[in-house]
């Protein structure tokens, strides 16, 4: 075998997976204690909350694909249903997250008229595009003075990494392994 299909036969998952849940988790709770003690401070964070949401969900991306790689390699060897689970919920969290990202990059649109002013100048003409941002910035508005809306998302975020992450963890360690990923099996029915 060559150096090439050994370094491609090589399980990555586990070592990529860890990227997304650590920053997942982190800004979870970091939304979580900002919003609910420093909310008069919104505006100082989000270039934090936007690279924290960033790189999570670029390992979430790393993480999706060496997943399958992973289901691959170890074809027959791990239950099923588990396996489906554990994917619906790792896609379900990508997708909580990039709709968190979206929401932040509405709220810059917002707050930060210099990022409006750039895209204008790119698409003067097109009145469609000035119509659209106007949209956007509406919403981004409506983010921005509903704060409680990210403390609330970013509890379920940390629900579903967590969720994510029994599922995962059984498939490794095995059923027993602690008591959430057993409560976790209970819970959808795969004990």
């Amino acid at each position: 075998m060559s150096q090439l299909q050994n370094f491609l036969s090589y399980d990555y998952h586990p070592i990529m997976v860890h990227i997304p849940v650590a920053f997942f988790m982190i800004f979870s709770i970091f939304e979580i204690f900002t919003g609910l003690f420093f909310s008069k401070f919104k505006d100082k964070f989000l270039w934090t909350k936007v690279f924290l949401l960033s790189v999570g969900l670029l390992g979430a991306q790393l993480a999706l694909s060496t997943g399958e790689i992973a289901r691959d390699l170890s074809r027959g060897s791990i239950p099923r249903e588990i396996v489906k689970t554990h994917e619906s919920w790792a896609s379900f969290t990508s997708g909580l997250f990039l709709g968190i990202l979206i929401a932040y990059l509405l709220v810059l649109i917002y707050k930060k008229p210099i990022i409006e002013n750039k895209f204008y100048k790119i698409i003067s003409s097109a009145k469609f595009f000035k119509k659209v941002f106007s949209i956007k910035k509406k919403i981004g508005e409506f983010f921005y003075k509903n704060s409680w809306v990210f403390v609330l998302v970013a509890a379920l975020g940390l629900v579903a990494v967590s969720v994510t992450g029994a599922l995962g963890g059984a498939l490794v360690y095995g059923k027993d392994a602690d008591p959430l990923i057993t409560a976790t099996l209970k819970i959808f029915n795969l004990y």
